[in-house]
């Protein structure tokens, strides 16, 4: 299976770096294939909605879409991994999320199925569930399989993370692919 791992936080070694990094290595241990791309420093215009990938076939940008663009369109999984900032994923990861717009109708053939990784200070899973939720309705949209998450809750940072097993679940859910 070919996986491809968005990271949408712009902590290198921070919480949901943890979580995907168990996921990896669960899902290499499983012989599949993963591809990680950081969202955070790339250079990703927004949507403009202009159209010209329905009219033309193409986004209007040039940018660094284009990569992922090429990895999301061969991907049996995609798996997006973000830590929850003020009720929703990061800007970085929803701003890569707009631009799958230009590509959705290759996306909906392929069918790749869904996961989530987030990690949260708060300590109430409620935090998660706009981006649960949007990851879900996504799943559907794509007529596809939302398999799984695991949302982190009550981690503030890496060292909160440790005392906790949401490491292992990532671990696992990757090996249950």
């Amino acid at each position: 299976m070919k996986i491809l791992m968005l990271l949408g936080s712009p902590h290198k070694k921070g919480t949901t770096a943890a979580l995907a990094e168990s996921f990896v290595k669960g899902a290499k241990e499983n012989n599949h294939e993963v591809v990680c791309i950081n969202c955070n420093g790339l250079t990703v215009h927004p949507c403009i909605a202009c159209t010209n990938c329905i009219s033309h076939g193409v986004c209007v940008w040039t940018d660094d879409m284009v990569k992922i663009e090429a990895e999301a369109t061969k991907a049996d999984l995609i798996v997006f991994v973000t830590p929850i900032y003020y009720i929703g994923m990061t800007a970085q990861l929803k701003l890569v999320l707009d631009r799958f717009f230009s590509f959705d109708k290759v996306i909906m053939e392929n069918k790749p199925r869904l996961a989530l990784l987030t990690a949260a200070t708060n300590p109430d899973e409620m935090i998660c569930e706009p981006t649960v939720k949007q990851i879900d309705i996504l799943a559907k949209y794509y007529g596809t399989e939302f398999v799984g998450m695991v949302n982190a809750v009550g981690c503030k940072d890496a060292e909160a993370l440790a005392g906790t097993d949401f490491v292992q679940k990532a671990y696992e859910l990757a090996k249950s692919l």
